[in-house]
């Protein structure tokens, strides 16, 4: 099971820019914290742990593949404008994703439940 690991993550940045960095940490942040209010809200406690993993796995890999062309475009834009628009199109792309992987887990919820 791939699990989302945000430090390994940044590691594998090194030699992009700082600002590079920040965006695609800030990306997995969010990231992060949705995996954990996913599990959060789930309406069996005990299965919490389970389910952020299961986030993690099920939408960390397209993810990380988003936020590694994310982080290529970051070292070419030096238009803020430019810049914007990326950051925006590409956490839009993730978060569709997650809003992907939170129905998959709502069924394994009612399916396993």
């Amino acid at each position: 099971m791939v699990i989302w690991n945000q430090q390994e993550f940044v590691n594998e940045l090194n030699g992009h820019t700082d600002l590079c960095v920040a965006v695609v940490s800030a990306c997995m942040q969010e990231l992060d914290a949705f995996c954990v209010e996913l599990a959060r809200l789930s309406p069996q406690p005990e299965h919490a742990g389970t389910i952020e993993k299961l986030a993690h796995a099920m939408y960390g890999a397209a993810a990380q593949v988003r936020l590694t062309h994310l982080a290529d475009v970051l070292k070419r834009l030096e238009n803020e404008a430019e810049l914007k628009q990326v950051q925006e199109q590409t956490q839009a792309e993730v978060f569709a994703v997650a809003a992907e992987t939170l129905q998959q887990l709502e069924q394994f919820i009612a399916d396993n439940g």
